[in-house]
């Protein structure tokens, strides 16, 4: 889905992030609000769960915590399903 985007546009507005899932959303969170409209993602759906604190009580109130100041349109991709059987550290866990 991402392939050929640094190309296209450069290496200041695509790159690459730590896998640090509240991180990843949490920066996007903060582009969103000076105006850019960023599209993040994270790998798996089951890593998420870092991340449910800046999208829960940081993303999910923007507009109202800010009195409509402050509104955060950005894109959060997340992948589910697919060829997966569950999530990655269990599968690898269980010795399949």
């Amino acid at each position: 889905m991402t392939a050929g985007l640094q190309i296209e546009f450069g290496s200041s507005r695509c790159y690459n992030s730590p896998i640090a899932e509240a991180s990843i959303v949490g920066r996007a969170i903060g582009m969103a609000t000076v105006g850019l409209k960023p599209i993040a993602e994270i790998q798996f759906f089951d890593y998420i769960w870092p991340a449910m604190m800046q999208l829960r009580d940081e993303l999910a109130s923007m507009r109202w915590r800010s009195n409509g100041q402050f509104s955060a349109p950005m894109i959060l991709r997340v992948p589910i399903g697919g060829y997966l059987a569950g999530a990655p550290f269990i599968t690898a866990s269980a010795g399949k």
